[in-house]
């Protein structure tokens, strides 16, 4: 994947490129030795361990050399010209401090590129499947013809094109969320100081997507979990984040009877082995779910990460009653001249 990802960034054609760099957390699937083989030019930070996605993007960060930052996860492919679309759409307007694409998948389908701050209701909605009925949008501006452009709460981290001074006094990633929660974190602390964030339809990339989660996906469902307490006690009042766990487990619950369920019925049927070990893995989830703690405190900053806390937003919540196996990932930095 990284080696289409890279090679999709050097076919850009535009000039909108100006340095690629790539940091790779300890994978063990030859991707450094790829990159120093075909792609020289591109500068390698290798760790010797999987520090996590938000701080392999806060070293390409702190790497680059160009005003505008591209952070690009690997399993990617950007289409010639969309970068320099991006950037034109960031440089013409001095509000707007990140913008990011739309994705699709591999076979051209929409994915979700834009979301609404996790309030307890939209969480609830989220977990119920429900979220993506409900506009993204917070403001629509109308350009000439396919210029158009939307306000949106905040984007996937697959693509997002920002200020590069503006990630620098902003953190960028907060390395507390070692995965998932950093790119709502980071679009909540943007948005908190005035910036705004855009969604640019007319600029699509393909975004793979699920790799590692589809393999480790119960290890995956505990992180995203942990993240969103994270963020809850760090953003939100104590009355929304234990409407977060009330959420969390009530949604769990309701899932380990359906799948009970499901268990019996595949049984009598005589399903297949494997179906019969995904249920079980979702039982096993759910309960761990259920179990889940939030952290009684957010992590103390640290010399290289100072306290980036936004005064905290109370929520009405009276109404409603984050791997050890992970294989490491490889985060692409692109900087724009």
């Amino acid at each position: 994947m990284l080696r289409d990802c890279l090679a999709s960034l050097f076919g850009e054609g535009s000039g909108a490129v100006g340095e690629i760099l790539v940091v790779d957390n300890a994978s063990t699937d030859g991707s450094p030795a790829m990159v120093r083989g075909e792609f020289p030019s591109v500068r390698l930070i290798a760790n010797q361990e999987n520090l996590g996605f938000g701080v392999a993007n806060n070293q390409g960060v702190a790497a680059a050399r160009g005003r505008h930052v591209l952070l690009l996860n690997s399993d990617t492919v950007v289409p010639s010209g969309t970068v320099a679309l991006l950037l034109a759409k960031l440089q013409e307007d001095s509000e707007v401090g990140m913008v990011g694409p739309r994705l699709v998948n591999a076979d051209g389908s929409a994915q979700r590129s834009a979301f609404r701050f996790p309030t307890p209701t939209i969480l609830l909605l989220e977990q119920l499947s429900l979220a993506r009925l409900l506009p993204v949008v917070r403001r629509r501006d109308v350009g000439s013809g396919r210029d158009d452009s939307l306000s949106v709460d905040w984007l996937l981290g697959a693509c997002l094109l920002a200020r590069r001074d503006l990630l620098q006094t902003l953190g960028p990633f907060d390395p507390r969320f070692f995965m998932y929660g950093e790119d709502i974190d980071l679009c909540y602390r943007l948005r908190a100081t005035g910036w705004d964030i855009r969604l640019v339809p007319e600029a699509v990339i393909t975004h793979l997507g699920g790799q590692s989660a589809r393999r480790y996906r119960v290890q995956m469902a505990l992180r995203s979990t942990e993240s969103m307490y994270l963020f809850y006690r760090k953003h939100y009042s104590t009355p929304a984040l234990f409407s977060a766990v009330l959420i969390f487990r009530g949604v769990a619950a309701m899932k380990w009877l359906r799948d009970v369920g499901r268990l019996g019925w595949f049984a009598l049927r005589g399903s297949e082995r494997e179906h019969i070990r995904l249920l079980l893995e979702d039982l096993g989830l759910w309960v761990r779910v259920v179990r889940l703690h939030p952290p009684p405190q957010v992590l103390p900053a640290t010399e290289d990460y100072p306290d980036d806390s936004v005064p905290r937003r109370r929520w009405r919540c009276a109404a409603l009653t984050s791997v050890p196996t992970l294989r490491a990932l490889t985060a692409g930095i692109a900087s724009l001249p």
